[in-house]
C-alpha cells in the first residue's frame, strides 16, 4: 500500500485540482516524427513532468476525435469486450459500476478537457468518510 501512496500520479491527484488548460505549456505540435501516417493525422506530444499534463493539442484531439461522447462510445464497446473475455472479466469487481464512464472521464481529464474524474474519486473519498 505504501508504494502505491508514493506513486507520483497518486500524489499529484491528491493535490489541488489543475485547471485543465495550462497557459505555459505549448500550442503547436512538435515536428512530425517521419513515421507517422499523413494527414489527416497529426502528431500531438505527450507532456510529461511527475505525470502527464495536459496541453492546447491534447485537449484538440479529445474534441478532434469527437469529444465524450466519441470516447465514451469507444469506452462503452472496450467494456462490452471485456465484460466476455473471460480473463478480462475476472479483473472487474462489478459489472454494475459506470466503468465506461470513468474510463471515458479519466481519458478526457488527462487531454485536459475537465477534472470530472477527480470530482468523482473526491466525492466518493467524501461519502467514505462520511
Amino acid at each position: 500500500m505504501e508504494r502505491f501512496q508514493q506513486d507520483p500520479d497518486i500524489k499529484n491527484e491528491a493535490g489541488p485540482v489543475p485547471t485543465p488548460l495550462s497557459p505555459s505549456l505549448p500550442s503547436s505540435p512538435l515536428p512530425s516524427p517521419s513515421s507517422s501516417p499523413s494527414p489527416p493525422y497529426r502528431f500531438v506530444p505527450l507532456l510529461i513532468s511527475q505525470g502527464h499534463q495536459a496541453s492546447h493539442d491534447s485537449a484538440a484531439l479529445f474534441r478532434e476525435a469527437g469529444g465524450k461522447e466519441a470516447i465514451l462510445r469507444m469506452t462503452g464497446l472496450f467494456y462490452e469486450s471485456a465484460f466476455k473475455d473471460p480473463v478480462l472479466d475476472k479483473f472487474i469487481r462489478d459489472r454494475n459500476d459506470p466503468h465506461a464512464e470513468r474510463f471515458a472521464n479519466w481519458i478526457g481529464e488527462k487531454l485536459g478537457t475537465d477534472s470530472a474524474w477527480t470530482d468523482e474519486v473526491r466525492e466518493k473519498k467524501k461519502r467514505a468518510g462520511s
